[in-house]
């Protein structure tokens, strides 16, 4: 049995801090540590490991742990690129688009913008979008200019947003409706891509006893809609779903691998569920509860409780769709809600710092650095994919004990078997 919650491995860790990020965080690394931590990169890159190759290419592109060299860069994102990378990808086509490290070539960036449009990567859908709009080294396309904004816009992007209300300006009514039309259809082909297993009738597949992973979710509405995280539900032959009110299957409705949000139907009613927070975004130091089904049933089959607070309002790379909270989690957690001490949801557990292994990789210990996706990321998903749900302003303050009673009716252990 695989209980599952996304491990950030020690060398995605290492490759993140090296390419995005200083090295305040670690400064109590000596130099010969946080070489040691390159080393160890560009030996998964050179074993042909994707990840790899792509972050080896950001460190020459940022110069950061190496000497910046924008042709090491290209050559590095090629080699991910053509493994199918498709953050590789993007940065492939956006060095083609500016004749960094290769002759600028925009039709050669259009290509692998595609590629990571297609695969779901909302910053080349954004690329791609301007080249279709500008009519550069592609047939200007507003319809599809608009559709590819659509796309990375759901996924939070600001810049695509903006671009998208730019562009609709210039358009007709007429035809900002065949652009949603075809945003649907690539959105679709998208996410039949990712999870093409999903759809297959329980009737024509031999059903299994054998679990694959367990996570958490959590009720949004009173159609019996459950949020998880889509690692959580990813490539499942059944679901099944339980708490002390609900015994059911589910069956996976809508899933975005690149946000790791997922929304699940349970196939029997629901009488509770919860309530994201409205009004003002989330502040780093305040106070929050996390619920779930760690480590499955081993520790019991009652919801858990944990308590925190926010340590920082970004994630990796100042990502702004993640938050860093200190509740201490464990396998299983994913998917379960994080709430305000008014008991509304703020977050969705996503993963954890595989603690020893940075500590076995770089000398230094990391405790409580947990992930959570910010609710304003799922109330995007949501408002795509038309998922009722309703929020709450934080005007009371709860105990944590009737926080955990009133969550307990609406989190859900969510077992997926293979």
């Amino acid at each position: 049995m695989k209980l599952i919650l996304r491990i950030v491995t020690v060398f995605l860790v290492i490759g993140l801090v090296s390419a995005f990020l200083t090295q305040e965080g670690f400064a109590e690394m000596s130099e010969n540590e946080f070489a040691n931590m390159i080393k160890n990169i560009v030996k998964h890159a050179e074993q042909g490991n994707a990840n790899a190759q792509n972050l080896v290419g950001e460190m020459y592109f940022l110069g950061k742990g190496v000497k910046q060299d924008y042709q090491e860069a290209a050559k590095w994102y090629r080699k991910a690129a053509e493994q199918g990378d498709a953050n590789a990808q993007y940065n492939l086509g956006f060095m083609y688009e500016n004749g960094q490290g290769v002759i600028q070539d925009r039709k050669e960036a259009a290509k692998w913008y595609r590629m990571a449009a297609e695969a779901g990567y909302a910053y080349a859908q954004n690329n791609l979008g301007l080249l279709y709009e500008n009519g550069q080294e592609v047939l200007k396309d507003d319809i599809m200019a608009y559709a590819l904004f659509n796309l990375a816009a759901v996924q939070g992007s600001k810049e695509a947003r903006n671009n998208r209300a730019l562009l609709k300006t210039q358009m007709s009514q007429n035809q900002i409706a065949e652009a949603q039309r075809l945003s649907r259809q690539l959105l679709a082909k998208i996410e039949s891509t990712n999870n093409d297993t999903a759809t297959e009738p329980d009737y024509i597949i031999q059903e299994s006893n054998q679990i694959k992973s367990m996570g958490t979710g959590f009720v949004i509405n009173t159609d019996a809609h459950i949020v998880t995280n889509h690692h959580v539900i990813s490539d499942c032959k059944r679901i099944e779903i339980i708490n002390s009110k609900i015994n059911s299957r589910a069956k996976v409705l809508f899933s975005d691998e690149i946000n790791d949000l997922a929304v699940i139907k349970s196939n029997s009613p629901v009488n509770s569920y919860a309530f994201l927070r409205g009004g003002r975004g989330v502040r780093v130091g305040e106070d929050i509860t996390t619920v779930g089904y760690p480590l499955g049933t081993i520790l019991g089959e009652s919801v858990k409780v944990t308590t925190g607070n926010i340590s920082s309002v970004t994630g990796f790379a100042n990502d702004t769709t993640i938050m860093q909270i200190t509740a201490p989690i464990q396998l299983g957690n994913s998917g379960g809600p994080v709430l305000d001490m008014s008991g509304n949801v703020v977050g969705i557990v996503s993963s954890k710092i595989n603690e020893l292994g940075v500590e076995k990789a770089t000398g230094v210990l990391l405790q409580n650095i947990n992930f959570a996706i910010k609710s304003q990321t799922l109330q995007i998903f949501l408002d795509a994919h038309q998922i009722d749900y309703k929020m709450k302003n934080a005007d009371t303050k709860l105990e944590t004990a009737d926080i955990a009673e009133a969550a307990q009716e609406y989190t859900i252990r969510v077992t997926c078997y293979e």
